[in-house]
């Protein structure tokens, strides 16, 4: 059997690469920043409908038992509206967080070809699977440090055209 070179294979832990990356790290807080936003929204939209089905109850007896059906069932279509917008809210947020980690895992994936390539390695495995490596194989350091030469920006608001990063 041929004998292997000392590197011919490397291994990193690509979601500590991910993780501590300045990109990551820029994601990271952005989600954190639109998670916060989302969360504001719904605290005052609980407000407001909180406040508008006070007031119905208030002014209940001063209203024909039609006129307060008809502002109850209105009441009711904004509930089922709001809770809706706020399941379309949550799943595009999720989308774009998705599409945003796989813009960054494919452009790791390029730096590690790289490495691979200039070490003239064969096989590149995620640390997270290997149980026992030398030290000298592991490539997560220089990863962390070549991706985080790098700038990505991450707007995950919702946006009219649907982007979101």
């Amino acid at each position: 059997m041929p004998e292997q070179t000392a590197h011919a294979i490397l291994i990193v832990d690509l979601d500590r690469a991910l993780r501590e990356s300045a990109p990551g790290q820029a994601l990271a807080a952005a989600i954190q920043k639109q998670r916060l936003a989302i969360h504001q929204s719904t605290v005052d939209l609980d407000k407001a409908m909180e406040a508008e089905e006070t007031e119905i109850d208030q002014i209940r007896d001063r209203l024909t038992p039609q006129q307060f059906e008809e502002r109850l069932r209105d009441f009711d279509q904004r509930v089922r509206q709001v809770r809706s917008e706020r399941q379309n809210t949550s799943q595009a947020f999720n989308t774009r967080i998705t599409a945003a980690r796989r813009r960054l895992a494919q452009a790791l994936n390029l730096i590690l070809r790289d490495i691979l390539e200039e070490r003239g390695a064969s096989v590149l495995l995620n640390g997270q699977n290997v149980i026992m490596a030398r030290e000298e194989i592991d490539i997560t350091s220089e990863a962390i440090d070549r991706f985080s030469t790098q700038t990505f920006e991450f707007d995950l608001s919702p946006s009219p055209s649907g982007d979101g990063g």
